[in-house]
């Protein structure tokens, strides 16, 4: 009876995770889609002050608060501290060593954009006002379910299009979550240890959400 309970309690961490790695969409784009063929790409990429980081076991502290096996003022107390180190520590060693995330996502970008046939990138002088700008929403490694000891990489980003007098012309966003992820969950200690490993993955990250994006132009 008792490994039943437990292993409800992963399967519904798998919703938990989800929901956490997600923010609420934006508001869509409307109106007719007025297509421009040269563009400057920012080379400014905003992106979220805090990395988003669930790692092997994680899940467990967030599952008893949600469930309420654990009170939730206790699980609070309990969980906090030792997620956040772990955040913390795992943020700081993805920027200080590698290659950063805003330049991973421009860089893949760029070639989608410019591999597609579909828009131009040119020199900001050269290109009448318009612009794409990317952006970063969210970021990050996850397990993808309550079982697993591995990891895939968190990215939500949108991009917009702005003719020369500053309207937007065409958006889009796309996310890669714990269960929607286009790469191959990697061994966590790897993903931890080694900054090429990270870049890795976060950039085929970045190429799929890039090819999903350019399709919708």
């Amino acid at each position: 009876m008792r490994n039943h309970i437990r292993r409800l309690f992963l399967v519904l961490a798998v919703a938990v995770l989800a929901g956490c790695a997600t923010p609420p969409p934006k508001t869509a784009l409307t109106g007719p889609k007025q297509q421009v063929s040269k563009v400057y790409l920012n080379e400014f990429v905003s992106v979220p002050v805090r990395m988003y980081y669930m790692g092997p076991g994680g899940a467990n502290f967030m599952l008893f608060g949600a469930l309420g096996v654990i009170p939730g003022a206790i699980a609070g107390a309990v969980a906090a501290p030792g997620l956040e180190r772990s955040r913390a520590e795992f943020q700081y060693r993805s920027i200080t060593e590698g290659t950063q995330i805003e330049t991973i996502v421009l860089e893949e970008m760029r070639a989608v954009f410019a591999a597609s046939g579909k828009l131009t990138l040119v020199p900001q002088s050269e290109a009448g006002g318009a612009m794409l700008t990317v952006s970063v929403n969210q970021y990050g490694f996850s397990i993808p379910n309550g079982f697993s000891s591995k990891l895939v990489p968190i990215l939500d980003a949108e991009a917009h299009i702005k003719d020369g007098n500053g309207a937007i012309v065409w958006s889009d966003r796309q996310r890669s979550t714990p269960l929607t992820s286009p790469v191959e969950a990697k061994d966590a200690a790897a993903i931890q240890q080694d900054a090429a490993a990270r870049e890795a993955a976060w950039r085929e990250a970045a190429r799929a959400l890039a090819r999903r994006m350019v399709a919708t132009y």
